[in-house]
Formats: C-alpha cells, structure tokens, sequence
C-alpha cells in the first residue's frame, strides 16, 4: 500500500514537470511525493477522515478499555513509520479538504493551521434511496451498515440494543465477514449479523428498517448516514461520527456521547414508543439529506480551490 501511494505521488510529480497545473488536488496518504516537488501548483490535500495522529490515540485508548476487541481495531492504526510522513503532507499542502467540522477540529488539534482547512460535506446519491412511506410496527427494526469494527462503536450500539424490552427490537448489523461479527457474540443478545453485500443490495436493507444507528468513535462522514437519511431514515449518530453536520438533535433524529449505551438506549426507547415523532424524523432526515448533493460538493470544491489561488495570484 505505502508503495503503490508513493508511485502514485510520484507520477503526479513527474506530470507537473510535464504538463505544469495550477493547481493539484491528491489523497491524503499519495500526496507527499507530489507535494514535495518544487512547482509553483496550489497544492490541494483531500483528506476524508481525521487526523492520523488523533485516530491512533482513539483506537489506543479504546484497546485499553476494551482489549478482547482490538482485533477489531489494529487494521484501523495507521502505521507509526508514517506518521512523520502524513505530518509533512500537512506542512506542505496549501489548502486542505475536509468532509466534516469534526474532522476539521481534530487537524486543528494537531496543529494543522485552521486557515488552510476548508469543509466540504459529501453528498448523497438520492437517486438510488427509495423514499416510500413506512408500515407502522409494534417492533423497532434498528440498522447498522458498516465494518464490523469497535472503531466503529460497535460493542456500545449492541449493549444499548440489549438495554431494550424484550422483544421491542431488532437489531441487523450488515457488513463484514462471520468470522469478524463472532469477536462481538459476548455483547448483547438477540442481533442478527448480516454479511457485506454488494452496495445494489444494501437498499433493502434500508428500506426494511426504522431506524439507523452509527456510534463511531471517529470518522470523516459516512456515506451511509447520508443514504438511510436518503431513505428516509431517522439517524443516531455521535459527534466523532462527523454527521452531526447532517443532524440537528431532536429534528432529523438523535446527537449521543461515543460510548453511552445508556444514552442510545434511551432514545431508541423514544422512537419505539412513538411511531408519529419517528416518521416526522424520518421525513425531516429525508429533506436534510436533499441538501447534500455530489454537484453542491464538486463546486464548493471548486469554489475553495478558486479562492486560495485568487489569494496567492
């Protein structure tokens, strides 16, 4: 992987030697080969997630408090060999992008100057999200669509779900392999695990729930927030999840602390009992997402990139 990034960097700078650019946008992780070159392009660093440095302290913390699921975990640390690396890429991009305000607060954290960061939301594909209102039932049918990881919150969203009366609930948790969901089988009780599907599949899983659920510890934005909210889903989220962008609390659905089951279970416990606030959610989650489209970022992208280039002319 770190050689294959590099050669990416790499070819990206011999390309400028080429055929020089005003400006060049490159992934985090690619970029460092690029942005070394000296060159007079606006070096532009997309940067889906949080900081590196912010990610590994979580997932280290989160290993002490729950050791039995680092397995989970370890794939998610970014390699310490190349944390100086990534440091660099921040020193030297120009202007760096950002999907959420949250991730844009951990680079600050970490020293990354806030006038070099801009947010720039992703957006939905509306298209492909059935928006057909929803059959009323006595059971709350909750989602989660992710990796099967504790980065992700996981062990807390299947302790909030075991809080539920008996049989007020169901709980599907769709991704990952079988091997993966059975370091999670000592948390909860009665949830059901769903292998990853193809993403043409996953729409029916959001169409048969009431609810979705991410309780990530960090991340950049979800694309799949965006989606059940495209369906017209109310969504739990957490600050760290980077949606609490999207989510007004109490309007398109729940704002909880990362690692509160007791909080998630109480409002899981306020969707159940009241079917009439769950649909207005839903409806006001559908209306949100309809802002966040993929033309709205590709200009505000443009728009940001045009700007810091108008400040260095």
């Amino acid at each position: 992987m770190d050689r294959r990034s590099g050669e990416l960097g790499r070819r990206a700078g011999r390309e400028l030697e080429r055929a020089p650019t005003d400006a060049l946008v490159i992934s985090h992780g690619a970029a460092l080969e690029a942005f070394r070159h000296d060159c007079p392009a606006l070096r532009v660093l997309n940067m889906p997630s949080v900081h590196p440095r912010f990610r590994t302290a979580t997932i280290e913390a989160e290993i002490e408090r729950c050791p039995d699921l680092a397995p989970s975990m370890t794939a998610d640390l970014p390699p310490h060999g190349r944390l100086a690396r990534f440091d660099e890429e921040f020193e030297l991009a120009d202007l760096v992008l950002v999907p959420s305000r949250f991730a844009a607060h951990t680079l600050e954290e970490y020293g990354v100057p806030s006038g070099k960061i801009v947010v720039v939301p992703y957006g939905a594909h509306l298209a492909e999200c059935a928006n057909d209102p929803k059959e009323v039932s006595e059971r709350l049918e909750i989602l989660y669509v992710g990796r099967i990881t504790q980065s992700k919150g996981l062990s807390y969203l299947l302790d909030a779900h075991a809080r539920l009366r008996t049989g007020s609930a169901g709980l599907s948790v769709v991704g990952g392999t079988a091997a993966q969901a059975r370091l999670f089988s000592r948390y909860g009780r009665g949830w059901v695990h769903r292998a990853a599907v193809p993403r043409s599949q996953v729409s029916g899983y959001f169409r048969s729930a009431d609810v979705f659920v991410l309780p990530s510890l960090f991340e950049g934005m979800s694309l799949s927030v965006l989606e059940a909210m495209g369906h017209g889903l109310p969504v739990i989220v957490t600050p760290a999840s980077g949606a609490a962008d999207l989510v007004t609390d109490g309007v398109e659905g729940f704002v909880v602390p990362e690692r509160r089951p007791d909080v998630l279970a109480d409002r899981l416990r306020q969707l159940a009992d009241d079917p009439v606030r769950r649909s207005g959610m839903g409806r006001a989650a559908r209306r949100r997402a309809e802002a966040f489209t993929w033309q709205t970022y590709a200009e505000t992208t443009f728009a940001a990139v045009v700007k810091v280039l108008a400040s260095h002319a």
